[in-house]
């Protein structure tokens, strides 16, 4: 069951170090510095809870003995710590050379602990690792050095992002949901305060003479779990908030942009020198319809030009489009029981669809009273991208198809 829970905080600041990557590998803002931090501090987390699993921590006594797995469970801890400051540090302080001299003065810091750290390790002599795992901390007085330096260097830590987080939770410009992640955070913190104070208090009383009558480990275990899961869920607060509405997005331009695809590939295949090619020039010509259709990356972009790229056809085409026939498809439509929003679709798709032909077998031009104006319904880029998948999805409607083949042949006035 512990390992349960364990493993399942360990995929919550998995997910949140995974997102921060991805929005690390977006993001061009001056916070680079402060994601980059974050990023390194999540995964250090989590190996720290790695090797703190039931399964993990007998394998690392065995492969290094109890003193430097002891010193080796408390390095990614410290990593940690010091990268989740550096990060708030990072994202309050305006970049520059006192936020760079402070970075610089935490680096050394940490640097000075874990050396200190890995030098208890290498003096302290066989069992005492083991003693003070078992809570017999009068017989383990280097690893009660080790510990107290641990706990006086996380209390600081854990004392200055509680501060950092209040004040970014204060700002004005701070977004609701990330207030709200601050706020996880600081508990967060607060837990881990508390889970030093209870360490360093049983430490003393147990040098005093006195022995509690509980499991250290298992309550320090809940404390650190609990505040690991607070900071997990609050660094993810923040990016679910923003992040779901983007997947949303990005969700919709990708089922938009493969909706439009039969039709825009239909247009251009008539003009192709209206399509902009955005791939890459390391892709293979012949792979660039598949690199087309597994990259999102730049979608709403790929999208607009799709959409702009499917207009510039019709302008090419203007001259070949006849209003009389889409009338008609539109009647015939309506009269086959398609919706009027259908049945407009369908008639666009037979009169573009007849255009083709015409251009394709070099036609004279339709007289200019019967060519379609300018449509100018849509407003909007939205307007436009809605208006031609409705087009893309009635191009092979049974009715469309009935309909250019019994239509198209009719007589055309030519001018």
């Amino acid at each position: 069951m512990r390992d349960a829970i364990q493993l399942l905080v360990i995929a919550v600041v998995l997910s949140g170090g995974v997102l921060k990557l991805l929005h690390l590998r977006r993001s061009e803002s001056e916070h680079r510095a402060a994601l980059r931090a974050m990023c390194l501090g999540l995964i250090a987390l989590s190996v720290a809870l790695v090797l703190e699993l039931d399964a993990v921590t007998p394998a690392l006594v065995e492969a290094l003995g109890w003193e430097y797995s002891y010193a080796l469970r408390h390095t990614p801890v410290l990593v940690a710590i010091f990268a989740w400051r550096v990060f708030f540090l990072c994202w309050v302080w305006e970049a520059g050379p006192t936020r760079d001299r402070r970075v610089r003065a935490h680096l050394w810091v940490l640097l000075g602990v874990l050396a200190a750290r890995w030098l208890i390790a290498v003096l302290s002599p066989v069992g005492d690792a083991h003693a003070a795992l078992t809570s017999d901390w009068s017989q383990a007085p280097w690893s009660a050095a080790g510990m107290l330096l641990y706990a006086c260097y996380m209390g600081l830590t854990a004392l200055g992002v509680t501060y950092l987080t209040i004040v970014w939770a204060r700002d004005p410009g701070t977004r609701p949901w990330t207030r709200r992640g601050l706020r996880f955070i600081t508990a967060g913190s607060i837990v881990a305060l508390a889970y030093l104070v209870h360490k360093v208090v049983f430490m003393v009383a147990v040098l005093a003479g006195w022995q509690p009558g509980y499991d250290q480990y298992q309550l320090e275990w809940v404390l650190i779990a609990t505040s690991a899961l607070l900071h997990g869920i609050g660094t993810l607060m923040p990016l679910v908030a923003s992040g779901v509405p983007a997947a949303v997005r990005l969700a919709r331009h990708r089922a938009a942009y493969r909706r439009l695809g039969p039709l825009w590939l239909a247009l251009t295949s008539a003009r192709p020198g209206v399509v902009l090619c955005l791939a890459p020039a390391w892709v293979p010509e012949r792979f660039r319809r598949l690199w087309d259709a597994v990259n999102l990356r730049h979608l709403d972009l790929r999208l607009y030009h799709r959409v702009v790229e499917c207009w510039d056809v019709l302008v090419a085409l203007h001259g070949h489009m006849d209003t009389r026939l889409r009338d008609r498809a539109y009647a015939e439509a309506v009269a086959a029981g398609e919706d009027a929003e259908s049945a407009e679709a369908i008639a666009e798709a037979v009169m573009i669809r007849a255009a083709l032909r015409r251009d394709e077998d070099d036609h004279r031009f339709v007289e200019e009273a019967a060519r379609p104006g300018r449509r100018d319904r849509q407003e909007t880029l939205a307007d436009d991208i809605g208006w031609w998948q409705r087009v893309g999805r009635a191009w092979h409607h049974p009715v469309t198809r009935q309909l250019s083949g019994r239509l198209s042949p009719s007589p055309v006035p030519t001018g």
